[in-house]
């Protein structure tokens, strides 16, 4: 029996309607697959890993995205519009760790945007840990990503579960030897746990 779980933040701990950049786009009147993707693609991997600053990332693109402000201000904005947090599933992960089991948030993000989670969000309080793709240095689609949290929580794979909304993170998960959820809502969780 699993000790420990792992939960995904966007698509699971934070709603995701569409992603930033399909949003953006609309708002702004840009195409996301020309205007957006060359970013997300290109430099912001390097921001994923911990490699470069996001906010360093992003001043050459602001003019391309019609952003007439900060890019701090660009940043919040950002940030603001993907904060949306599901408060039956923080409720029903407060509960777990109310019957003993350790609960981490294991989640794919950049510094900034991992610190305004963990910070501005509240949801460092909300969990026993995190582990983020900034601090290992790995894309949570590598194995590696999930050996490393093996390492660091002196477990074995047959005692950690993870919850993702994203096929090819379930799947690096289970190429370790996760038990491994692919979530689709809260009650389907619930039977699953």
């Amino acid at each position: 029996m699993f000790k420990h779980i792992l939960f995904d933040a966007d698509g699971v701990i934070l709603k995701r309607r569409k992603y930033f950049s399909e949003i953006y786009a609309e708002q702004f009147g840009l195409d996301a697959k020309t205007d957006m993707l060359p970013f997300f693609k290109g430099d912001f991997q390097r921001c994923i890993t911990g490699e470069a600053d996001l906010l360093e990332m992003v001043k050459p693109w602001l003019k391309v995205w019609k952003w007439d402000k900060s890019p701090e201000e660009f940043l919040q904005y950002w940030f603001e519009l993907e904060s949306d947090v599901q408060d039956d599933v923080l409720e029903y992960i407060a509960s777990l760790r109310k019957v003993g089991m350790l609960v981490y948030l294991a989640s794919q993000q950049e510094r900034r945007r991992g610190e305004y989670m963990l910070n501005q969000l509240g949801l460092r309080d909300k969990f026993d840990g995190y582990f983020l793709t900034f601090e290992l240095g790995l894309y949570k689609d590598d194995p590696r990503f999930f050996e490393l949290i093996l390492e660091k929580l002196t477990a074995k794979p047959d005692e950690v579960m993870f919850v993702d909304d994203e096929q090819e993170n379930i799947e690096a998960a289970a190429e370790t030897g996760l038990h491994t959820h692919f979530y689709k809502n809260l009650a389907e969780l619930k039977q699953v746990l």
